[in-house]
């Protein structure tokens, strides 16, 4: 008897969740794919020493960098590429197209590579330091300390 009552409760529950499902018609698929996809975030990284996330947004022809807590109460814009590339610039290093592929070093400040540079941005005081280079033929970067850097040339 606790059998049949398991197997009923079992299809009872199968059921309900079947006909809870919306129903799409191939249409719905094909011309709204954009609105069934998840958005994803890019470059989503935990940023160090916070309750926080940063991902780039893309809007335009610009791109930010957003921090947002876990609880999700504070969303804030960190540095737009447009900015970044101003800083760049002022420091005659190369622009970007993209934001670049970074990693965060402290709760402020992030690495990225610039051509053959590991620079270092400070999100608080909108300042980059070159913290290494290697050579313009190097390749394969490496560093655990970014004052020493292992690379590879023509391998």
């Amino acid at each position: 008897m606790k059998q049949i009552v398991t197997i009923l409760i079992s299809l009872i529950c199968i059921t309900s969740f079947a006909t809870a499902q919306k129903k799409l018609t191939l249409e719905q698929v094909i011309l709204n794919s954009a609105e069934l996809t998840p958005k994803k975030l890019e470059q989503l990284k935990w940023i160090p020493e916070t309750e926080k996330f940063s991902y780039i947004e893309s809007f335009g022809d610009n791109q930010k960098l957003i921090s947002e807590s876990v609880n999700g109460d504070s969303k804030d814009v960190l540095v737009l590429l447009s900015d970044l590339n101003n800083i760049l610039k002022s420091s005659q290093l190369q622009t970007l197209q993209n934001f670049p592929l970074f990693s965060w070093f402290s709760s402020s400040e992030f690495w990225f590579w610039d051509l053959n540079k590991l620079v270092l941005f400070n999100i608080s005081t909108k300042e980059l330091t070159v913290l290494n280079e290697i050579d313009d033929h190097g390749e394969n970067p490496e560093f655990i300390d970014p004052k020493r850097i292992a690379y590879t040339i023509d391998n």
